[in-house]
């Protein structure tokens, strides 16, 4: 099939499995923390206050993260984040078991994943077009795409059915695993070293990394179309995607369904946002991304004001009667987020 040809390259294959690992272990952490924090605090505000201060490193690093990734070697800066990540989570496993935990400690390992997933992310996308040819690009760009959602349909169902058998620490184990297993793949790889291509090895030398970090900021305000695609994923990202930080309020109080149900109602968004990342990647260039970006995201602002109106507290005790048309919902909006 068409839609799986960059699975060709034995490195991008490798690449392509180590971003599912980290996939899978950044949307359990989603779930883990967040359900672990509303048990220590039962606060909302600490729940968005915690997802915030994870967020908050993505925005002030990204930039540098990228300069660096250019001047010192994606692979290793790759690796140095996932061998933290997995340390991260076997520690806050290690406190969660032996009923150590506070909220000092989930913000704290918070703000540390938030810097490690600021300098992991541009490594990672760079990496793509380092280990495909041209042609395969845009084929590959979805497939890393369908690999990232394919996680988010099943790593938060995994997340709650281990917050309900084991508690949060048992969710820490695991991910803090699939985080090592990541980084045997990414050691595996071959990645061609692109300071040493086009003569651009002594370029990055004699300039330093705060002057190549504003260098990529000028050049993405001076270039209409990558600041529009920007503008356009940004806007949704901040103002719209943070009701993924909330989901344990509706699952636990508002819809009654615990933990478990916290987990589906985010593997629905994921098996949507799935089914989007296959019709990309199969039809790759076709023209017309734009339309496609700007209808994706005026129709998921509109999926997130119905999931608001059907989730309802249920009349008596038990599960909201609305809890399946509220996945069906988040079926739609991860369908669309993820154009």
């Amino acid at each position: 099939m068409r839609t799986f040809d960059a699975l060709a390259f034995r490195d991008f294959r490798l690449l392509w499995l180590g971003n599912a690992g980290t996939s899978a272990g950044q949307w359990m952490d989603q779930v883990t923390r967040g359900w672990l924090m509303y048990e220590l605090t039962n606060s909302p505000l600490q729940l968005g206050l915690v997802s915030g201060t994870r967020a908050i490193p993505l925005i002030l690093f990204s930039v540098l993260a990228g300069a660096v990734a250019d001047r010192h070697g994606r692979k290793a800066q790759l690796v140095i984040a996932q061998v933290t990540n997995a340390i991260l989570n076997f520690g806050l496993a290690a406190l969660v078991l032996t009923h150590q935990v506070r909220p000092w400690h989930v913000y704290l390992t918070a703000v540390l994943a938030g810097i490690v997933m600021a300098f992991q992310q541009p490594a990672r996308q760079a990496m793509i077009s380092d280990l495909v040819d041209e042609a395969h690009i845009a084929n590959a760009v979805g497939l890393n795409s369908m690999v990232f959602n394919a996680s988010r349909s099943v790593a938060p169902a995994l997340s709650g059915l281990l917050i309900a058998a084991v508690d949060t620490g048992g969710s820490y184990i695991v991910q803090g695993l699939i985080f090592a297993v990541s980084t045997i793949w990414t050691l595996q790889m071959n990645v061609p070293d692109p300071r040493k291509e086009g003569g651009r090895d002594r370029g990055q030398r004699s300039e330093s990394i705060w002057s190549s970090s504003i260098e990529g900021a000028r050049y993405i305000w001076s270039n209409h179309a990558i600041r529009s695609v920007i503008a356009i994923v940004l806007i949704p990202s901040l103002l719209a995607q943070p009701y993924t930080s909330l989901m344990p309020v509706f699952a636990r109080d508002l819809l009654q369904v615990g933990a478990p149900g916290q987990g589906f109602l985010l593997t629905s968004v994921g098996i949507g946002a799935l089914v989007g990342a296959f019709v990309i990647a199969t039809l790759g260039n076709v023209g017309r991304q734009g339309l496609l970006m700007l209808v994706g995201a005026i129709v998921f602002g509109l999926t997130l004001v119905a999931f608001s109106l059907a989730a309802q507290p249920p009349p008596e005790a038990g599960p909201s009667p609305w809890f399946a048309l509220c996945a069906v919902i988040m079926v739609i909006s991860g369908l669309c987020n993820v154009t």
